[in-house]
């Protein structure tokens, strides 16, 4: 699995579990 992937589907696992402070992050690596 790629980086990008990665990122996505934490994204998603972030969403789901309503982890504001992970997704945040998480936008915050996928931006960079």
């Amino acid at each position: 699995m790629d980086l990008r992937a990665r990122i996505l589907a934490s994204m998603k696992q972030a969403m789901k579990e309503k982890d504001t402070e992970r997704l945040s992050t998480v936008r915050l690596i996928s931006a960079a």
